[in-house]
């Protein structure tokens, strides 16, 4: 991860350089968690927030290539953990404005998995408007059941909320 950073920042606008960091970046929420969420990995824990950033704007010219790796961390993420947000917002981003891409993503995960991406999706403290769009978006591409869920945990959260 860190090679490939540091070939990234020193020539930030060679696609290949972008490819390689998105092929570097964690793929799970284990390894996304054991590498950034570690002091003893130095550089790693204390460049989190850039590490993740590039992610995130990088998930805005190849969502195809960022996809599955930001369901897979946030399928298992909650917002609570370090540095969930840059993966959340990128997440947002990707499934409001690549939806159907989105959608196949979400139902390659096993049923249980699925609730979890909604949820961390739906996990802030004041909802992003792109969930509505994702939930709009679902239900225009007939991702009836996605939709549904999508609500639910909105819906769940905004609960908890008033009890919290």
């Amino acid at each position: 991860m860190k090679a490939a950073y540091e070939v990234y920042r020193k020539h930030p606008h060679a696609s290949a350089n972008h490819l390689a960091f998105i092929e570097a970046f964690p793929a799970t929420k284990e390894v996304f968690m054991d590498i950034f969420n570690d002091p003893a990995l130095d550089e790693l824990y204390k460049e989190s927030t850039t590490y993740i950033a590039i992610f995130e704007e990088l998930s805005r010219s190849y969502p195809i290539q960022t996809l599955p790796k930001a369901v897979a961390i946030g399928k298992k993420l909650v917002y609570s953990d370090w540095q969930a947000a840059g993966m959340q917002r990128a997440l947002l981003y990707l499934a409001a404005n690549n939806t159907d891409s989105f959608a196949v993503q979400v139902n390659k995960l096993q049923k249980k998995e699925r609730p979890g991406v909604a949820k961390f999706l739906a996990d802030s403290d004041k909802p992003a408007a792109e969930y509505d769009k994702i939930t709009d978006n679902l239900q225009k591409a007939k991702q009836t059941k996605l939709a549904a869920m999508f609500v639910q945990a909105r819906d769940e959260r905004q609960k908890q909320k008033k009890i919290d």
